[in-house]
């Protein structure tokens, strides 16, 4: 049997670019919390921040972290 230590990671969604609905669906369905959003939630998103650190698509965080989220 195979235990892994440390924090269960996932990885970010391809959420970049995208409206704040689908991006709040995506973030909830990976696991994540939608913390702090700034900007217009009709624009595409601009970045995500974890732990005050950007983020990219595809980058592990653990599991059920706050993702913050900035719009233009």
């Amino acid at each position: 049997m195979l235990f892994r230590s440390g924090p269960d990671l996932v990885a970010l969604p391809a959420i970049f670019g995208e409206r704040y609905d689908a991006v709040e669906r995506l973030l909830t369905e990976a696991g994540f919390v939608v913390g702090e959003v700034k900007g217009r939630k009709t624009s595409g998103l601009r970045s995500a921040r974890h732990g005050g650190e950007d983020l990219e698509a595809g980058a592990e965080v653990p599991r059920g972290s706050t993702i913050d989220l900035v719009f233009p």
